[in-house]
């Protein structure tokens, strides 16, 4: 399969941001969630027009790839394992 749309489980930490960024100039669909509170890297997404929501759901309809922050435990994440359970692609940012 091929990747063209890559969703960041917290997208805001620095190493997520700057990932987030280069995937994005070398032209995936790049968006990504995290928490309410703001981080030194929101006018660095908002200036590359990555969108920022909060991590919500589990609707992963148009992920081909997710890529999650070492902040998550992946092992108890409802959300991830729901996307993986759908046959989502999904690793960690390391």
């Amino acid at each position: 399969m091929k990747i063209k749309n890559i969703y960041f489980f917290g997208i805001k930490g620095v190493g997520m941001t700057a990932l987030a960024i280069y995937c994005k100039q070398r032209g995936f669909a790049v968006w990504g969630g995290d928490s309410k509170e703001s981080f030194h890297t929101d006018s660095l997404l908002e200036k590359e027009g990555i969108p920022i929501g909060l991590v919500s759901g589990n609707n992963f309809s148009d992920v081909d790839l997710i890529i999650y922050s070492g902040a998550y435990d992946i092992n108890n994440n409802k959300k991830i394992s729901a996307a993986v359970r759908k046959g989502i692609k999904v690793m960690s940012h390391g």
